[in-house]
Parts: structure tokens; C-alpha cells; sequence
């Protein structure tokens, strides 16, 4: 099985995150800034305003279009939510594409990307792409077999708020399948970058 980094240049301008009310597993993620927090509930998003493409949030949520709904849920049946409209709070025909695994740090051969402002208890956030530079992530060792993966690392700063609604948390990026990209390749604006084992 071959992997790739997922990357959608065509964003929405809504925000999900704490502020809407999601909800969040905390088990996994830093006491101190809250990296690797995971939401467990279905974003909400006007759906009105949704268009027929794949798309992230602002907090890099992948927005999955009607069209693709029975695919993504036939070949990747782990790697999917139901988005909720903002309005109503109806399930949508629109899906969330979500990882199924958390990989490992990635190894020291990754290249394009650098790190500020980490928070000092984990280092797991602050890192962040560099501009005109791919990311070309590598691993000594990925587990297989999975669809949709998020990486270790976060990208952007994190913060955990006594008010949880004032938190931010970073975002991690998706490592993908053969099976999704095949579902993905032929859409405009995605695009994979082969993620190097070993």
C-alpha cells in the first residue's frame, strides 16, 4: 500500500473548533496546550452555502461533497462523518472526511516545514509549512493497513483555555491511502504529495 500527504487548496471561510460547541476527547492530548485533542461530534456548517468540491475549514476540516458520499463510504467505511447544517442541526448529505489512526512522529528525513513557538511541555505543535516548499514527509515505520491517517505533529499553535471555548488547537495533516486518492485524484484542487518509508 502506497500513502500520500493531502493537500486541498479550496477553503471555506467558517471555523469550526471549541467555539461552536464541539465536543472533544482530551485522553490523548497535552495537559498543558491541548494538541492532540480530538473532536468526537459532527461539525456544523451552512450547507446552504456549500459547493459540489472538496474543500477544508478554516481549522482544515475536509468537506466531502454529496457526489462522493457513497464511495468514501464504501471504500473507506471508518474515515467519514455526517455534517450537520448550522441551521436546523439536520445531517447533511455532506461528509467530513476524519483519520481512523494517529501515525508516529515522523522521522528526521521529513523536510519542508519549520517550528516556532512550540508549546515547551510536548513540541507537538508549531510547526508550519513553509511557503513555496512541498512537505515530503518520511517515517522509519508506518502501520498499515488504514485509509485516512492524521500525523503526530500539529501545524499552527495550540491552546488550552479554562474556558474551553477560547481553546485553539493545532490541526494535524492527512496521510491517505491509494483507495481514497483514487477517489480524490480527479478533483480540482487536491492534491498528493508520496509519503517516503524507511
Amino acid at each position: 500500500m502506497n500513502y500520500f500527504l493531502l493537500t486541498i487548496r479550496k477553503q471555506y471561510d467558517f471555523d469550526c473548533g471549541p467555539k461552536d460547541g464541539g465536543r472533544y476527547d482530551l485522553s490523548h492530548a497535552c495537559s498543558v496546550c491541548g494538541s492532540g485533542a480530538l473532536r468526537i461530534d459532527p461539525i456544523k456548517l451552512p450547507i446552504v452555502s456549500l459547493k459540489d468540491m472538496i474543500a477544508i475549514t478554516l481549522k482544515h476540516e475536509v468537506v466531502v461533497p454529496a457526489r462522493l458520499r457513497d464511495e468514501v463510504k464504501t471504500l473507506a467505511p471508518l474515515c467519514s462523518r455526517t455534517i450537520l447544517d448550522s441551521k436546523s442541526s439536520q445531517a447533511a448529505s455532506f461528509l467530513e472526511l476524519i483519520p481512523e489512526i494517529t501515525l508516529p512522529s515522523f522521522s528526521q528525513k521529513t523536510t519542508g516545514y519549520i517550528t516556532e513557538r512550540q508549546c515547551p511541555a510536548c513540541k507537538r505543535d508549531g510547526h508550519f509549512n513553509i511557503p513555496h516548499v512541498p512537505l515530503k514527509l518520511s517515517y522509519k515505520i508506518i502501520p498499515g493497513d488504514f485509509d485516512v491517517a492524521a500525523t503526530y505533529e500539529r501545524f499552527g499553535l495550540s491552546r488550552l483555555r479554562p474556558d474551553f471555548k477560547e481553546s485553539n488547537f493545532a490541526v494535524p495533516l492527512y496521510v491517505v491511502s491509494d483507495r481514497v486518492r483514487a477517489i480524490f485524484s480527479a478533483e480540482p484542487g487536491v492534491e498528493f504529495e508520496p509519503v517516503s518509508i524507511g
